[in-house]
């Protein structure tokens, strides 16, 4: 069994590769609508400064604040999903990388919670302190403004009707996250508790992650799960899900997505594997095992890139190659036509104006599926292999005598009606004969 060496209720991973996330660069990553864009929001407070006089020192203090749309259903009510969310948190000083961590409050509550004027909504301790914060006051303000994040739904400027509720977050440098309530309001039942601090987790996760190997819709492919000793297994499991799909994709397909970077997801897979192990929430055996296996799927991965790149590659050579074909055909096809009507002194009536053209299409297009077929059949593992035990006279009937046959009935169709032609062709004084007889 792992020992756990942190209590909180949840644990989650914020993607970082390279194993230290910059709580410096911690800014607002959600405001307005994340899924309405019609949601906006001007008042977005993201307050991050040095906690001492250096301004490069990794201690800091951050405030964000902004509201959020997360309504995923066309309600009437266009209120259900917005929520308000105020973020106060500190970045321990340390010389130590490794030893740097952020932690902090996080309240959320609807904005249906706060006074309906405007007037009353400014004058909210909450929106006071965190518009006020400047250089001079900003220690003042960021103790002031945690501790009233701390009484959660005892906040007397919010309803008392209105869910309220603080969680407590600890942020490590290779991106482990821990979340827990501080306070909340009673009435929440366990999935309503974890879906709130899901939503949570996504808030903090974005001001300190921007999408690289996956699309924006795709925002799910890493979530919070229990705190527990199977909590490291779970988490790398919903990497390991997003891996199984895009391969899954690609195999129906036959053709990569470049909105999807399967390389990268493996490469996040590695470094959670790596902070699961430096967190206890996975023994080192294991992780070690499930590096082995994220090597094999790279490699499996990458052995289904080379087959449908190949498979591109062959598509666009029995494309080119029954082309050429198609090219000699209609070449032999003009040759005979100028061959046999090169007489300009014939003058034969024909009530089928179309007839020579569609037979060239029909000739063309025979020629064209032949060869196509054909080459797909040389290119194909299957079908090869079929063909390998097949008899060499079936071969010959099943292709070259079908194709043989078709040039032959287009030469007989010319020769039935053109046979006034193809005699002055080879006959001079056959043609002389008819023409003394027509005056």
């Amino acid at each position: 069994m792992t020992e756990l060496k942190n209590k909180h209720r949840y644990v989650g991973w914020i993607p970082c590769v390279n194993g230290h996330l910059d709580f410096g660069l911690m800014k607002v990553g959600i405001k307005g609508g994340f899924t309405a864009s019609d949601f906006k929001d001007v008042n977005v407070v993201e307050k991050n400064f040095s906690s001492n006089e250096k301004p490069d020192s990794h201690h800091r203090k951050i405030i964000l604040q902004s509201k959020v749309d997360w309504r995923d259903t066309e309600d009437e009510d266009n209120t259900i999903g917005q929520f308000r969310l105020f973020t106060c948190a500190e970045v321990n000083q340390s010389t130590k990388m490794n030893d740097r961590f952020l932690y902090g409050n996080v309240l959320i509550y609807p904005l249906a919670a706060e006074p309906e004027s405007v007037q009353n909504k400014t004058k909210m301790k909450l929106h006071e302190l965190s518009h006020e914060v400047d250089e001079d006051n900003s220690n003042k303000v960021f103790h002031d403004l945690s501790a009233l994040l701390r009484q959660g739904s005892k906040i007397s400027d919010l309803k008392a009707d209105c869910f309220k509720a603080t969680l407590n977050i600890l942020i490590k440098p290779n991106g482990i996250i821990y979340l827990d309530y501080v306070d909340t309001t009673s009435e929440l039942d366990e999935e309503s508790q974890y879906v709130i601090a899901r939503q949570v987790y996504y808030y903090i996760k974005y001001s300190l992650h921007s999408h690289r190997h996956h699309i924006d819709e795709q925002d799910s492919i890493t979530t919070i799960t229990s705190n527990d000793s199977n909590a490291g297994t779970r988490l790398l499991c919903q990497l390991k899900r997003e891996l199984t799909t895009l391969s899954r994709v690609a195999k129906i397909d036959k053709s990569t997505h470049p909105t999807n970077d399967a390389y990268g997801i493996i490469a996040y897979s590695n470094s959670l594997v790596t902070a699961c192990i430096n967190e206890g929430l996975m023994k080192e055996s294991e992780g070690n095992t499930e590096l082995h296996r994220l090597n094999n799927v790279r490699d499996s991965i990458a052995a289904l890139e080379d087959n449908i790149k190949r498979s591109e590659t062959i598509k666009e050579l029995i494309s080119s190659k029954a082309k050429v074909w198609l090219g000699f055909s209609l070449i032999f096809l003009w040759g005979v036509s100028n061959f046999l009507f090169r007489n300009p002194n014939a003058q034969i009536d024909f009530d089928m104006p179309y007839a020579i053209p569609i037979a060239i299409l029909f000739v063309a297009f025979v020629v064209y599926k032949a060869f196509t077929e054909y080459y797909k059949t040389k290119h194909d593992p299957l079908k090869v292999k079929e063909v390998y035990y097949l008899n060499k006279v079936f071969i010959l009937k099943g292709i070259i005598v079908p194709l043989l046959i078709v040039m032959i009935l287009f030469v007989i169709f010319l020769n039935l009606h053109f046979k006034d032609r193809l005699l002055c062709n080879f006959d001079i004084s056959y043609c002389m004969d008819n023409s003394k007889e027509s005056n």
